[in-house]
């Protein structure tokens, strides 16, 4: 009874001893914490690196204050100290007041880093994913603001090289007005558009291209005109109603559809119109297309000879004035090929270190508990000779162990949501879809470390029971 009674002795004593100075300190480290986390997401080299350092003072500050006023909280508080198991939970944390401190400020600095690279890549991988898909649907798209000419040079090629099983040649133009452009401006976040009028294309275009893709018939009413536009504008659309106006004569708005059709590069900018044949030959033309399917993928050498002639033309009209057309030359296969590479180099080694980071964190977590384990098992020894029940002695076991590996995971919680949700707030729109997605985004990386987390903390509970109850 008596060596129960007095382990308190055996402790480390406070690094900080001092009230004032602990709740100062503690302070600061809060200020240091909002601070250094408002920097990080700046998106700035030098900013986001002295946000990090201010991080790295906030763990050091919070947790060190944190297990020094540890003490001094349950001696002004007996009630709660002798309340039901909490005098074990107690003694858990000051057993070792100046190892706790540092080792839960390193472990929740290890899970800080692990959060942020997990969060980055799942970002990355996002960001890639919905360029690849916006890219092209075609086996192989062509571009060209040069609306005079044809694509005699890449026809010559192909036919020689590549073989085709279908393939469109089409025009894209320019609306009389930038209506809806002006108005997804204004109200959606993040919108970006270099067009001042609407872009248009023919309805027996519009129809031959969707059938080249396996989308289902399209039908257009008469008077009236079709959106196709980006999966993310879909509630935006169906709410615009406004007519549209060609040659004095006016359109109703018609159905929206919202399959993948090229809208990054190609079909418009994130939206595109589809009008009567016989209105759209009295606009200007803004672009020239060749959409084709092709019999394998084109890529490698093919892929090369075809970007050649692509700076061929771009470099021979050079020196106009103004600028020369844009040319652009994309391939399914090609742009798949890139993202895997773009994949291998940034999300795959941010995954890897949030990984290795994890079971790191994880482990000196999970020795620190077990260098204490013969502790442990004297003091709870002591307690079965004077009575506890096992039920008792479980529930108490529990506590600690979810007490020491929760605390350094919550700081670096906090920082990962802030640091996600403002890192999806500066994607260009369309690449996050909703708020549902952007939340899934970050559930997902939230679920990656805490089911690795949580196998570390099943698997050194099993361990750490069997030492200290062996009954």
């Amino acid at each position: 009874i008596s060596a129960l009674l007095n382990y308190d002795r055996r402790n480390e004593t406070e690094i900080i001893k001092n009230d004032k100075s602990r709740r100062k300190i503690f302070a600061l480290s809060l200020v240091c914490g909002v601070a250094g986390t408002a920097l990080l997401i700046t998106g700035n080299l030098p900013t986001g690196t002295l946000g990090s350092v201010l991080i790295v003072m906030f763990l050091y500050g919070f947790f060190i204050s944190f297990s020094s006023g540890v003490p001094a909280f349950f001696d002004k508080r007996p009630r709660i100290k002798y309340a039901k198991t909490h005098l074990l939970v107690y003694r858990s944390l000051a057993s070792k007041l100046n190892t706790t401190g540092v080792t839960m400020a390193t472990i929740s600095l290890l899970i800080t880093a692990t959060l942020l690279c997990e969060g980055a890549g799942f970002i990355f991988n996002t960001i890639f994913e919905r360029r690849d898909a916006r890219a092209t649907n075609h086996d192989l798209y062509i571009y060209s603001e040069e609306t005079e000419t044809g694509f005699e040079a890449y026809k010559e090629y192909i036919s020689a090289h590549i073989p085709v099983r279908e393939s469109r040649e089409y025009t894209l133009y320019n609306g009389e007005t930038g209506a809806i452009s002006k108005w997804l401006e204004e109200t959606v976040p993040n919108y970006l558009s270099d067009n001042d009028r609407d872009l248009l294309l023919k309805m027996s275009d519009y129809a031959a291209l969707r059938k080249m893709l396996g989308f289902p018939e399209a039908r257009l009413e008469p008077g009236a005109y079709i959106i196709h536009c980006m999966d993310y504008l879909k509630n935006k659309m169906e709410n615009y109603h406004a007519p549209l106006t060609l040659g004095g004569q006016t359109l109703a708005k018609g159905a929206v559809y919202t399959e993948e059709f090229s809208q990054w590069d190609g079909n418009g900018e994130n939206f595109i119109l589809a009008v009567p044949d016989e209105m759209a030959e009295n606009l200007t033309p803004a672009a020239k297309i060749y959409a084709l399917m092709t019999v394998e993928p084109v890529r490698g050498e093919k892929f090369t000879a075809l970007r050649a002639i692509q700076d061929a033309q771009y470099e021979a009209r050079l020196s106009e004035t103004p600028a020369p057309p844009y040319y652009s030359v994309q391939s399914k296969a090609a742009i798949r090929e890139n993202t895997a590479f773009m994949n291998a180099v940034f999300v795959f080694p941010l995954f890897y270190l949030s990984i290795v980071l994890t079971m790191t964190a994880a482990t000196i977590l999970t020795i620190q508990l077990l260098s204490e384990a013969g502790r442990y098992r004297k003091q709870y020894a002591l307690l079965r000779s004077q009575g506890m029940d096992a039920r008792d002695m479980n529930r108490s076991l529990r506590r600690q162990f979810a007490l020491f590996y929760a605390m350094p995971a919550l700081p670096p919680v906090l920082i990962c949501l802030t640091f996600m949700l403002a890192q999806i707030g500066t994607l260009d729109a369309g690449v996050i879809l909703n708020r549902a997605h952007a939340w899934g985004i970050i559930g997902l990386t939230l679920a990656v470390f805490f089911v690795i987390y949580l196998i570390y903390i099943a698997a050194s509970y099993i361990s750490f029971k069997r030492s200290v109850l062996p009954e």
